[in-house]
């Protein structure tokens, strides 16, 4: 039975073999952890033989244990010094060689039958202590002083190297170990059995390793714990980097890229030079170090972007990492912003235009209904007669001129129709180049693309297109119209909804627009021709916006400009709409009632009733007109028709004006006319309870062709 006093010997095999068992499981893949567990593997085979070969029986097999756990007591030397080169992150070199060799020397001198022990036997304990021989104190103080003595200036060597005081703090804990380990090893072996007579203390050699272990596992588990959380933190910082949006660029001190995220990859597109590219494309960078946040515009891939660029300087210990860029592309929210503040603009002057709209048509409804009465009494082949009616056209001309202001106004949507969007554009284009030295090339599906859209309103979209185009090929040329229906998705052309659209674009080959010029082109009045008005591309852009479609625009100064429209493609018929014919009949006579707050229009409009047969009774207001109706229903008269004009200063209007006739007779047909040809109760008139409308300013035939509409 093995004495209790023997129990102690287990102590190294199963503390060493407990050590390697837990970094084992820890399946950490490096160079330390390996070292480790070599030497480990080492120390408790050679662990187990001593303890084996001094509590069985003497024999055979005592004397080969004793052997071979000399040959690993040498081995464990060299596998320890090994396992010093990976903890100092040290290079394998001839140094290390000539060690090897040497434990290799080692090694075969017991196995080859070459006594290096004393046999010694303590009775007390029944314990076998072979001492060592003065050939294997030769080999100890030629070989194992050596590794230890150069194990502890790699130590020192790295401590020296060291900056961070927390692992100068271990590597001076790690090299007192090797110190105390050494001195155990020396005492147990050698001074306490030959100089204090204490052979027992021999058997307990093996106790030395404990030591060593400790200080390896304590060194072993730290590096793991920092390397695991090194590497979980890289692996964390390469998701983070992977799915931010950001652009975000590691750069060093020689502004090469050294680390970039795939949105950066995306972002530049390919880069032959590196980062000095990156610092060509944004000049801010380089001109102005102290810049840590800021916007600017770049010309990227061909396309111009607007960024938000911030730089933060980072202090690595190796100083292989400068700088870190993080690029956000704001394009889209700049052009939205632009896009907000171009309508807030356009709303502003809306209101202005809508008032001086509806004030000039008053005007010109006056001027050109003065002519058609004049011309009335004259001889239409005289040169009075000639002269009034080219007065009169002329005040009818200028019709377009307040349409294109009424676009500008707040109020209803256009006045929408079916109709073939191929036709349209390809009559509003020609009709704009006309005359000129401009070719048109249209690319066209064979069949029609019919929309619900205000067509008058979109031929002028297309009409100051094509002007656009012409005028900036002075010399002539090529003007390409492709006109072709597309589904777009979510988010794929913003600002527009997913769905059906009709993309029409206009790609000429003239002087091209300046970049610092091309977010204004929309603009109202703005412009860089000399006399130009600068409102045809922005009533395009009104009226688009007004169809929830959307207008943009490409050019390069030299090459050209593309503008692009879209227009929604809402379920139609097939066959377009048909206008109304007017009745040939001529309106029979009968009592009128006219509400106008202008003068003018109640003097002329009550004229040309006349002239037409009827009787007229004007009011100004609503309420002056209630009371005459019903006036004339107390009397026992009753009124054909009522024509109105849609707001008064101060007053009641048309549309409250049509409520309470309604209410007093519904049969009576009752006229909107109004000089906001585009406000919502005249696109939307029968919604409202009036049976037809009358634009300002109107012609003796449109008057006569809406009285016999609703007569």
């Amino acid at each position: 039975m093995i004495p209790l006093s023997t129990i102690a010997l287990l102590a190294s095999p199963l503390f060493t073999l407990f050590l390697f068992g837990y970094v084992y499981g820890q399946r950490r893949e490096n160079r330390l952890n390996h070292a480790f567990l070599t030497l480990a593997g080492t120390y408790f085979l050679l662990t187990l033989c001593d303890f084996i070969f001094r509590v069985i029986h003497p024999g055979t097999l005592r004397h080969a244990l004793l052997a071979i756990a000399t040959s690993l007591f040498f081995a464990a030397c060299f596998v320890f010094l090994d396992f010093m080169y990976a903890f100092v992150k040290r290079k394998r070199d001839a140094y290390l060689a000539v060690f090897g060799i040497a434990a290799c020397v080692g090694m075969v001198l017991p196995l080859a039958n070459i006594p290096l022990h004393v046999d010694s036997f303590f009775a007390q304990t029944g314990i076998y202590v072979p001492l060592p021989n003065a050939l294997f104190a030769l080999m100890f103080v030629l070989y194992v002083v050596p590794v230890t003595l150069f194990s502890i200036g790699l130590a020192l060597h790295a401590y020296k190297m060291e900056p961070d005081r927390a692992d100068k703090k271990r590597l001076f804990l790690w090299i007192c170990g090797m110190g105390a380990a050494f001195l155990y090893l020396v005492g147990v072996s050698f001074v306490f059995p030959r100089l204090l007579g204490m052979p027992i203390a021999s058997s307990f050699t093996s106790l030395a390793i404990i030591i060593v272990d400790l200080f390896m596992y304590w060194s072993v588990r730290r590096y793991n714990f920092l390397t695991v959380n090194i590497r979980q933190l890289e692996e964390i910082l390469d998701k983070v980097l992977k799915d931010v949006g950001d652009a975000i660029l590691l750069v060093d001190q020689n502004r090469n890229i050294v680390r970039a995220n795939d949105a950066a990859a995306r972002f530049l597109g390919p880069q032959p030079a590196g980062a000095v590219s990156l610092y060509d494309s944004i000049p801010e960078l380089s001109t102005h170090d102290s810049l840590v946040n800021f916007e600017t515009d770049v010309r990227l891939s061909g396309e111009r972007r607007s960024i938000v660029v911030t730089k933060t300087s980072l202090h690595a210990a190796d100083e292989t990492v400068h700088h870190m860029l993080t690029i956000r592309d704001i394009t889209q929210e700049r052009q939205a912003e632009e896009e907000q503040v171009r309508t807030q603009q356009l709303e502003s002057l809306g209101v202005l235009a809508g008032g001086i709209a509806h004030d000039f048509n008053n005007l010109l409804c006056g001027i050109a209904s003065s002519f058609a009465l004049a011309k009335m009494n004259v001889d239409p082949h005289a040169d009075v007669g000639t002269i009034l009616n080219e007065g009169e056209r002329a005040a009818l001309s200028a019709r377009s001129l307040t349409h294109q202001l009424l676009t500008f106004a707040k109020g209803g949507g256009p006045v929408f129709t079916v109709f073939d969007a191929v036709e349209v554009v390809r009559d509003a284009c020609t009709f704009s180049t006309h005359g000129g030295r401009i070719k048109l090339e249209f690319v066209v599906p064979p069949e029609a693309i019919r929309i619900r859209a205000d067509e008058g309103q979109l031929r002028q979209v297309f009409q100051n297109i094509a002007l656009n185009a012409s005028q900036a090929m002075s010399s002539g040329g090529v003007i390409r119209i492709s006109i072709l229906a597309k589904v777009f998705g979510a988010n794929q052309m913003q600002p527009l909804a997913a769905g059906r659209y009709v993309e029409v674009s206009v790609t000429d080959r003239g002087c091209g627009i300046a970049p610092e010029v091309l977010p204004r082109i929309f603009e109202p009045y703005f412009s860089t021709k000399k006399g130009g008005t600068g409102l045809g591309l922005a009533i395009a852009y009104k009226i688009v916006k007004r169809h929830n479609g959307h207008i943009t625009v490409s050019s390069e100064v030299g090459k050209g400009s593309v503008f692009t429209v879209c227009i929604p493609l809402n379920d139609v018929d097939t066959a377009p709409e048909s206008r109304t014919a007017p009745k040939a009949s001529t309106a029979s006579a009968g009592r009128v009632l006219i509400m106008d707050d202008a003068q003018v229009i109640r003097i002329t409009l009550s004229m040309l009733l006349r002239q037409l047969g009827y009787l007229v009774d004007e009011a100004a207001t609503g309420e002056d007109a209630i009371g005459k109706f019903d006036q004339a229903a107390q009397a026992g008269i009753k009124y054909k028709m009522v024509i109105t004009d849609l707001t008064v200063e101060g007053g009641m209007g048309g549309k409250d004006l049509a409520r309470e006739i309604a209410l007093r007779d519904p049969h009576i047909p009752i006229i909107l006319s109004s000089g906001y040809s585009e406000d919502m109760e005249m696109t939307h008139y029968k919604e409202y309870g009036f049976a037809a409308v009358l634009r300002k300013p109107y012609s003796t035939g449109e008057l006569k062709e809406v009285l016999e509409s609703v007569g």
